[in-house]
């Protein structure tokens, strides 16, 4: 075989090689960004979830410390994206906008601790959502160690306040509201739910007792002016018949 031929067989098997190996190494940076992707897809999945859960409890909790464990959570999580993908316009976004949620923590003011009564179905059942999630979240950190079991205590005993109270409030708002459309009935339905809600409840309420008495007023309240109506309009059609 001469020189050339040996050559020529020499370079092909360099090019077959050397494509074998090129191919390889794009099918490995093809997986390497396919799992960048899919882990990036995972924790931006986990970051919305505790955007929501920061929104909800916003409105429905407003205790600042809590706020601020989320916050952070967020702010690192963000980072964290950052690193994995330098380039990506999103996490960078995403790092300035977590890192500004500190600020609308601290404008709270006087709104701290004074959470909003939800106005419907689905805001309570988004706050009780959000709620179990904030508690399950509470206990994670205690048990990573992450903060202190007095802390964890505290956070869970308010969350479960807050979230029967809450709703019993809002249940007692829409009784109010259908009274006020003469709708007694509505009414009614919204303040037992209310009362019912405290009654069979095992969370430690202060003054229960007395909140119990107060729906059931409300109750009562409901039918005695429907009866003081009726006797009013009886007694006026007795005094003009009397008239005739």
């Amino acid at each position: 075989m001469s020189l050339f031929a040996v050559l020529f067989m020499l370079l092909m098997i360099a090019l077959i090689v050397g494509g074998l190996y090129m191919s390889r190494v794009a099918t490995q940076r093809e997986q390497e960004a396919l799992a960048i992707k899919a882990r990036l897809r995972q924790l931006r999945a986990q970051q919305t979830q505790y955007e929501e859960l920061f929104s909800t409890l916003m409105i429905y909790d407003r205790d600042p410390d809590l706020l601020y464990l989320i916050q952070q959570n967020l702010a690192e999580e963000s980072e964290n994206l950052l690193a994995i993908d330098p380039t990506n316009q999103d996490s960078q976004r995403d790092v300035a906008y977590y890192q500004s949620l500190a600020e609308d923590i601290g404008s709270l003011g006087d709104k701290a601790h004074q959470p909003e009564i939800p106005s419907s179905d689905r805001q309570i059942n988004l706050m009780k959502r959000h709620f179990g999630r904030a508690m399950k979240w509470v206990r994670t950190l205690n048990a990573r160690g992450l903060i202190s079991e007095i802390d964890s205590h505290e956070h869970l005993a308010r969350l479960n306040r807050n979230s029967l109270m809450l709703e019993v409030e809002a249940y007692k708002r829409q009784g109010l509201e259908a009274r006020d459309q003469n709708d007694l009935s509505a009414a009614s339905s919204f303040y037992k739910h209310a009362k019912d809600l405290l009654i069979h409840s095992d969370i430690q309420i202060n003054d229960k007792s007395q909140q119990i008495k107060k729906i059931s007023r409300l109750i009562s309240g409901l039918y005695d002016s429907t009866m003081g109506e009726d006797t009013s309009a009886a007694s006026d059609s007795q005094s003009a018949s009397t008239r005739d």
